[in-house]
């Protein structure tokens, strides 16, 4: 898995800047910042799976989500997946909850729950694990970004660095595209957590 290393000299090879001259590392996880958020604000979902926060409890049929989920795709038991006409999502005291209702029969064992949560979008630390799967995202953005701050002027060398800074945002926006239709196919068969 990349870190938020990896991308910072993976962004500074792309944009020919490998000794951080012209543009700083702090710049670079900037944008690497701006990125994410773009991806974010755009749809992008990261897979996510959880089978140790919940335990069925006898007559209970109220379960707080586990954390981080943002859309639910599954709920299931140790044997099986649960069908979606014995669950639904619903907002208690302001806490998103599994709520099943009173036909289920409750089962014994883990609650496994399987979704989509959003990207991380303010990373810090360089020793940071980027979210899987949005690395060349991450890479290309990010680099589009930069190339575009350091293209500020009307020489050759400005003119070539624009034109990689459209051609980077656009293979970036390919990528998201992809995914985000990717995701909009999954949209029958995920749930939206309340309050997330």
């Amino acid at each position: 898995m990349a870190t938020i290393a990896n991308l910072v000299t993976s962004v500074s090879e792309v944009i020919r800047d490998p000794g951080l001259a012209e543009i700083t590392q702090t710049q670079i996880i900037t944008f690497l910042n701006d990125a994410a958020q773009d991806a974010s604000g755009q749809g992008w979902l990261i897979w996510l799976s959880d089978n140790t926060s919940l335990t069925f409890i006898p007559a209970t049929f109220s379960y707080a989500v586990p954390a981080s989920f943002a859309y639910i795709k599954d709920v299931e038991s140790t044997v099986a997946v649960i069908g979606r006409h014995y669950w639904d999502l619903r907002l208690v005291s302001a806490a998103p909850v599994i709520l099943f209702n009173s036909f289920f029969t409750i089962p014994t064992g883990a609650i496994k729950v399987t979704g989509y949560r959003r990207p991380t979008t303010a990373y810090v630390l360089t020793s940071e694990t980027v979210d899987p799967g949005m690395e060349s995202f991450l890479r290309e953005r990010a680099a589009s970004l930069a190339l575009e701050m350091m293209s500020a002027g009307l020489s050759e060398l400005d003119r070539l660095r624009s034109t990689q800074a459209e051609r980077r945002f656009r293979n970036s926006e390919l990528a998201l595209e992809r995914h985000v239709k990717y995701i909009e196919r999954l949209v029958p068969a995920l749930r939206l957590v309340p309050g997330r």
